[in-house]
């Protein structure tokens, strides 16, 4: 009986031991999770904070990207434009000139190009319905281009639009003063006096 009663006090001891023991460890557990718990919010903050900032410094650079790039493309909309509106005038050109027709036009320009041939044969096509209206075009054609005696014949091209095409008798000389083809050999002068900073009108007549 003596014996049992004097291990009481011992295992009372043990067991408060455990237990200040058990309240230990569970008190640094639950230190050790809640400092665990903390540095990783910590970490997801600064890591949230950290893609924050990139994507700040992301959208930044595209908005800088993008203000650097805005010259560029209204430069390219502006020649767009402008290209657009210099087809329009070429094709009203165009469209004016085939209506031109006169006896007195197309002497003049057969007269022309006969003045930068060679030989004294010639043929010269007219549109449509130009032989009709060709009588007195020889004479014409001979004094505007100064040369002599000339020896100038007439054909007719359907085709033909406005202006006339000129060879010589052997077809070694060819030219075409049609008016869509005037309009090509001068368009790029043309052009170049329509864009801005042109030399505003001067330059070649047609």
């Amino acid at each position: 009986m003596e014996k049992t009663e004097s291990a009481e006090p011992l295992k009372r001891a043990i067991l408060e031991t455990a237990r200040r023991e058990s309240a230990g460890l569970l008190a640094a557990a639950e230190a050790e999770a809640g400092a665990i718990v903390s540095a990783a919010r910590e970490l997801a903050l600064g890591d949230r904070a950290a893609r924050l900032a990139a994507a700040r410094e992301e959208a930044a650079r595209r908005r800088e990207t993008a203000l650097a790039a805005v010259p560029a493309v209204a430069e390219r909309l502006r020649a767009r434009r402008m290209e657009d509106l210099l087809d329009s005038v070429k094709e009203e050109a165009s469209g004016r000139l085939k209506t031109e027709t006169a006896p007195g036009v197309q002497a003049a320009l057969a007269a022309q190009a006969v003045s930068r041939m060679e030989g004294t044969t010639f043929t010269v096509t007219l549109g449509a319905g130009g032989l009709a209206g060709a009588g007195g075009l020889a004479a014409e054609i001979e004094r505007l281009a100064g040369r002599g005696s000339l020896a100038i014949s007439f054909e007719e091209d359907p085709g033909l639009e406005g202006g006339v095409r000129v060879r010589d008798g052997e077809e070694r000389q060819y030219w075409d003063n049609s008016f869509k083809a005037r309009l090509e050999r001068f368009w790029p002068g043309l052009r170049g006096r329509l864009l801005p900073g042109g030399d505003g009108g001067r330059g070649r007549k047609i």
